[in-house]
C-alpha cells in the first residue's frame, strides 16, 4: 500500500518521546501529507496500531521530573534525604574536629543546625503557596541555606 513518507506514524502523544520522535503523527505532519497529495482524499497515513508496544514508548507521568522546574526537583529529591540525615546522623564532617580537645556532641549540634538551615531553604522551595521572594527575612534564610547546602554538599553522608 502507498503511505505518506513510506513509514509508519505514532500517535502516542502520551508518550515522554513524542515531542522528539520522527513518528509522531502531529498536526504538522498531518497537514504536510494533506498538501503532499494535494487533497483530504488522499490514501491512509498508516499508523501503529498500539504504540504503547513499541520499544521506544515511554509513559509520560505527571510526577516525572520537569527540567523547567529543576530547582523545585532538586529541592524535592533533596528535602527527605536530608531531614532523614539530620534525624539518624551520628557523624560529623572532619572540619568540626579539627582542634584536638573537641566537645563532640556541640560539634554534633551544629553539623545539625546547618542540616536544619539547608532544609529550611529547601521547604521553602518546595513551598509553591508561599512568596518567599517577597520577604526579606525569607529570603535571607533560602539564599543561606543554599550556600550551606553547595558548601556542605559533599559531607551529605553518615
Amino acid at each position: 500500500m502507498i503511505c505518506y513518507r513510506d513509514m509508519t506514524f505514532c500517535t502516542a502523544d502520551e508518550c515522554l518521546n513524542f515531542k522528539s520522535c520522527p513518528r509522531a503523527l502531529t498536526d504538522e505532519v498531518y497537514a504536510d501529507a494533506v498538501s503532499w497529495w494535494g487533497s483530504e482524499n488522499a490514501p491512509p497515513i498508516a499508523q501503529f496500531s498500539d504504540p504503547s508496544q513499541l520499544d521506544c514508548y515511554e509513559v509520560l507521568r505527571d510526577d516525572s521530573p520537569k527540567w523547567y522546574d529543576a530547582h523545585h526537583e532538586i529541592a524535592a529529591f533533596s528535602l527527605p534525604l536530608i531531614r532523614e540525615l539530620r534525624e539518624k546522623s551520628a557523624s560529623v564532617p572532619s572540619e568540626f574536629l579539627q582542634e584536638a580537645y573537641v566537645d563532640y556532641d556541640k560539634a554534633l549540634w551544629q553539623w545539625k543546625e546547618i542540616l536544619t538551615k539547608i532544609i529550611i531553604a529547601l521547604e521553602w522551595i518546595i513551598d509553591e503557596e508561599e512568596d518567599w521572594s517577597a520577604q526579606e527575612r525569607s529570603r535571607h534564610e533560602v539564599h543561606t541555606g543554599l550556600n550551606l547546602f553547595s558548601q556542605w554538599f559533599t559531607h551529605l553522608w553518615d
